[in-house]
């Protein structure tokens, strides 16, 4: 929604000559601010249109979704842009309320397709925890998945 306005942000500026009723084009500092939201709205978006699509889905690939907007999440509310960081961080709440009950179930699918197993796993808890991945990893599964 917001990547078509900025592809025409020229015809914008130009709008005020063709319609009086036109006050106020975006600024500069208002397109960057769409650029930047439209960076780290794109894998939300990718992720909504492959979850609502009218194909079956498999937990695993479910997982790998999931996975990556959580650390999206993360890097977004980490920005150095306030703007992003402030419109991120309620998003990330939210999701994180979501991860927290299911990345252990996903998890354990995940483990169980013989295509994946822990490195999967281990990759993606690694990615979104950093130093604590290893207590993550040892909380989502049994003794008896960890390969020895």
């Amino acid at each position: 929604m917001l990547l078509a306005p900025s592809e025409l942000k020229e015809v914008f500026s130009c709008l005020d000559t063709s319609d009086t009723d036109y006050k106020e084009a975006p600024s500069l500092e208002d397109w960057k601010q769409v650029e930047t939201l439209c960076t780290y709205l794109k894998p939300l978006f990718e992720t909504a249109n492959l979850l609502t699509a009218p194909t079956v889905l498999t937990t695993n690939t479910f997982f790998h979704e999931a996975w990556k907007i959580q650390l999206e999440l993360g890097r977004a509310v980490g920005s150095e842009d306030p703007f992003i960081s402030s419109l991120t961080k309620s998003m990330q709440e939210k999701f994180d309320k979501y991860w927290k009950i299911c990345c252990f179930i996903l998890a354990i699918a995940v483990v169980m397709d013989p295509r994946f197993k822990m490195k999967l796993v281990e990759f993606s808890f690694s990615k979104i925890y950093n130093e604590e991945a290893t207590t993550y990893v040892k909380i989502s599964l049994p003794c008896t998945f960890r390969p020895t």
